[in-house]
């Protein structure tokens, strides 16, 4: 019979180099494969769904790798393949984790924790122990998953506790059992206030188009400054950049020029690199009309992951031969994945957590500029150029 592992997992940025490079050019590299793996995620989670939409592609893309670094054969070849990790080491990639972790240390508002939790009785092997706490920062901490609801209970108050209890009851009882094995878990926080707030005495009623016929009144929240802004004619849309007061993360929004034109930029986002894209935006005077949200969004990331390739893990064929000094099979059960955003005058609070359960077997110049979000548009809060959080709007 093969044992139950569980990844839970949040948010994580990574910033990765190599001796047999400069730094920037592998961190140019890590920032492509970021950015693949955060289109694919989000391309992938949104089959047949409607409505608004956050995830963390890099909570989840830290909680695999972690389990990644567990397995081994055709297993892990299709990790790192799914991960966008090709041509990377396993150095590497926990060096540059091990790197980015101490980044976020220095991060004013951003907290991310990653924490194991194994079955009372099983072992970690030392090389993944090693792995989990030098590059992961992660502590090991042994339950009795059959007393699934004391279980459940422990989790989701770490969870809870690490995203200021706005991530609760990510783990079901129910997902826990005698056969589990393991459950890794990735939680992510931040807390930032623009740079340039808007002024709440200036937030006004005006509608909202959900599409060309409906509309629905909305707060929206008002400000004229500057700020980076693009015009992309190849994407049919604008973009607009806004910076959080002491810290390197901006949120990005991406607007269509059409008011049904979400599908189709969504369909378009394999072939955008939001560094690049950022590059190509300028510092422009502004009128922002924004409007205020608050997004909870849960998803089970089983069907979406194993389209990006990432089959075997849940297979009776998985080989995790390298987590537990047991020799029993195991393979993935479970990659449960919550996220929150609430964005107002201030500024934007986040969270995101995800678990993986293992189980026994173009410039405008000169122009008045207005970027009225007053239709269907995308988001993202970046670090570094790396996707912390992503969602879109689609209704209120």
């Amino acid at each position: 019979m093969l044992q139950k592992l569980i990844l839970s997992v949040c948010a994580l940025t990574i910033v990765l180099n190599a001796s047999m490079a400069s730094p920037s050019e592998i961190e140019q590299k890590f920032s492509k494969s970021a950015s693949n793996f955060a289109a694919k995620l989000y391309q992938n989670s949104i089959q047949g769904k409607t409505g608004n939409v956050i995830i963390s592609p890099v909570s989840v893309q830290t909680a695999v790798t972690l389990a990644m670094f567990g397995a081994a054969g055709e297993t892990k070849q299709e990790m790192l393949k799914g991960l966008e990790y090709q041509g990377f080491t396993d150095q590497i990639i926990a060096d540059n984790y091990q790197r980015f972790g101490e980044s976020v240390a220095k991060t004013n508002g951003l907290k991310i924790a990653n924490k194991i939790y194994v079955m009372k009785g099983y072992s970690v092997k030392p090389t993944f122990q090693q792995v989990a706490t030098k590059s992961f920062n992660s502590e090991a901490e042994d339950v009795n998953f059959a007393q699934s609801k004391d279980s459940a209970g422990k989790i989701n108050t770490w969870v809870e506790n690490q995203t200021n209890n706005k991530i609760k009851n990510l783990i079901s009882p129910d997902s826990l059992d005698a056969d589990t094995r393991m459950v890794l878990v990735n939680a992510i926080y931040f807390k930032g206030f623009w740079t340039y707030q808007f002024d709440p005495k200036a937030t006004f009623k005006a509608p909202f188009f959900l599409n060309d016929n409906d509309k629905v009144d909305v707060d929206f929240m008002k400000i004229k400054k500057h700020f980076k802004y693009g015009r992309f004619d190849d994407l049919d849309a604008t973009a607009l950049e806004l910076p959080y007061k002491d810290s390197d993360i901006t949120m990005l929004i991406i607007l269509p020029n059409k008011r049904t034109g979400l599908a189709e930029l969504e369909s378009k986002l394999d072939t955008i690199d939001f560094n690049e894209l950022t590059t190509k935006m300028y510092s422009e005077e502004v009128n922002v009309e924004l409007p205020k949200f608050k997004i909870e969004f849960d998803i089970e990331l089983t069907e979406p992951l194993k389209k990006m390739g990432m089959e075997k893990m849940f297979s009776d064929a998985a080989q995790f031969d390298e987590l537990l000094t047991s020799t029993e099979p195991l393979k993935v059960s479970q990659v449960v994945h919550k996220a929150f955003i609430e964005v107002n005058e201030e500024g934007a609070e986040a969270a995101a957590a995800t678990a993986i359960m293992v189980t026994s077997y173009s410039l405008v110049i000169g122009k008045k500029i207005n970027f009225k979000c007053d239709r269907p548009f995308l988001f993202a809060l970046m670090k570094s150029n790396e996707s912390l959080f992503m969602g879109r709007i689609q209704k209120f």
